[in-house]
């Protein structure tokens, strides 16, 4: 009898418990299991496109280094080339590097940041950007052709300037016919103490129906693109206290602004 009790009363001991168990456990809903993983996806996404930026950049650093380097080989009696080729490696290093470390630095802020070069003379850099590109622009049949103001001097790291360029002159190149041209010019504004510098060419223009979303990742409008280098250099042109717009009302072609302080 007085087992029969004790397990009565363990029996409904174990259900009490049960009970209590239950009430603390919540099985989770259909939508906030959706919400974990379109989370989850949204943050592979995100690395997705960091992965792609930086991929992108590091092969624009390291092209005109390939090309003189090429060259270089198939010119082995010329010295000034070989001598422009290792140049061109070192520059083309330093700048992958340059790149390497501001991806850690979003995650490590690095006191170097704040310590890069700000000051740089507009005609060199836009001097190196046309060099940068002369093979792409040779093969593709299109002349670059630059004109800057003497003496300007931008608020800007020279290398992430050029980074900028280079990614704008390509695309132009890209999106120009045989016998196209290529215009890089900068000048002053007194109005607002700034430098605004232009890549223009007369190519196909952009297509109306990614303009609204060029500088977004995966926006592009070229069958080998991959939408990451305008997002890339907006967010470096802003990063100078600048401003890179597309306008819309260029035709034929198309015509990026950049807008950045000067010193």
């Amino acid at each position: 009898m007085i087992r029969a009790c004790l397990s009565d009363e363990t029996a409904m001991s174990e259900r009490h418990f049960d009970q209590h168990a239950n009430a603390f456990h919540v099985e989770p809903r259909p939508d906030a299991l959706l919400d974990i993983q379109l989370a989850d996806l949204q943050r592979l996404a995100s690395l997705g496109v960091l992965t792609a930026a930086v991929l992108h950049e590091i092969n624009n650093a390291l092209t005109p280094a390939m090309t003189y380097s090429q060259l270089a080989l198939a010119n082995p009696g010329d010295a000034v080339l070989m001598k422009k080729a290792l140049e061109r490696a070192v520059s083309g290093i330093k700048h992958a590097n340059r790149i390497a470390e501001s991806t850690l630095g979003l995650a490590m802020p690095s006191e170097r940041e704040s310590k890069r070069a700000c000051d740089t003379c507009a005609t060199a850099a836009i001097e190196t950007v046309q060099s940068s590109v002369s093979t792409i622009a040779c093969q593709a049949g299109v002349s670059v052709v630059t004109a800057c103001d003497h003496g300007i001097r931008l608020a800007m790291d020279p290398m992430e300037l050029e980074q900028v360029l280079v990614n704008l002159v390509k695309n132009s190149i890209c999106a120009s016919q045989i016998g196209g041209v290529v215009h890089i010019r900068c000048s002053t504004q007194n109005i607002t103490q700034s430098a605004v510098i232009e890549v223009v060419d007369e190519g196909v223009g952009v297509c109306a129906s990614i303009r609204e979303k060029l500088f977004r990742p995966l926006a592009t409008g070229r069958v080998d693109g991959h939408g990451i280098g305008l997002m890339v250099s907006r967010r470096l042109i802003e990063a100078a206290g600048g401003k890179l717009d597309f306008d819309s009302e260029h035709s034929p072609g198309a015509r990026f602004v950049i807008q950045l302080p000067i010193k």
